[in-house]
C-alpha cells in the first residue's frame, strides 16, 4: 500500500497564512480592550458602535474604534495627512467615501494607541471648538464672515 506524503514546507506556509491574521486580530483586540478599560472610566466616555465596529465615545460622539485588526481614530485632517505621509496610517473609507478626519493605524502598539486615543478624545470633546471652531474663529478675526438671513454668522467673504 502506498503511503501518502505531506510536504512539511507546504503545511508550514499554509499554517502561517491562516495563523497570522488570527494572531493580529487577537493582539489588536487585546490592545483595544485595554483602551476601553481605561477610557470607559473617564467622565463623558462610553462604549458604542459605529460602522459595525466597537467604538469609544465622548459626549456621544465616536473618537476611536477597532475595525478588524486596526485602530481607527478621529483626529484633525492635517494630522491624518501627516500620518498618511509618514506611513503610520491609511485613509479610512466608509461606503466608498473617504472620511477626512479618520485614520486607520498600521500595526499594534498599545502605547501609541493610548496616545492616539487621548488625542482623538480631546479633539472630539472640543466639538465645534475643535477644527471647525478654529476655522470659524479665524474667519471672524479676518473679517470674512457674513451674517446669514437668520442673523447667524457664516464663514464666507462679504461681497
Amino acid at each position: 500500500m502506498p503511503v501518502a506524503s505531506v510536504s512539511v514546507a507546504s503545511v508550514s506556509v499554509a499554517s502561517v497564512s491562516v495563523v497570522r491574521p488570527i494572531v493580529a486580530r487577537m493582539e489588536a483586540r487585546e490592545a483595544f480592550d485595554a483602551l476601553v478599560a481605561h477610557d470607559a472610566a473617564l467622565p463623558g466616555v462610553s462604549v458604542g458602535r459605529l460602522f459595525r465596529s466597537d467604538g469609544l465615545r465622548v459626549n456621544d460622539k465616536i473618537y476611536a474604534m477597532l475595525v478588524v485588526d486596526r485602530l481607527v481614530v478621529k483626529v484633525p485632517a492635517d494630522t491624518v495627512a501627516a500620518m498618511r505621509a509618514s506611513g503610520e496610517g491609511d485613509e479610512f473609507t466608509s461606503g466608498g467615501r473617504v472620511m477626512r478626519e479618520w485614520v486607520t493605524i498600521r500595526g499594534v502598539d498599545p502605547a501609541r494607541w493610548r496616545a492616539l486615543a487621548d488625542e482623538a478624545r480631546a479633539f472630539v470633546a472640543a466639538g465645534p471648538a475643535g477644527a471647525a471652531g478654529a476655522k470659524a474663529a479665524g474667519a471672524k478675526a479676518a473679517g470674512t464672515e457674513r451674517p446669514a438671513s437668520d442673523g447667524r454668522a457664516i464663514g464666507r467673504k462679504r461681497g
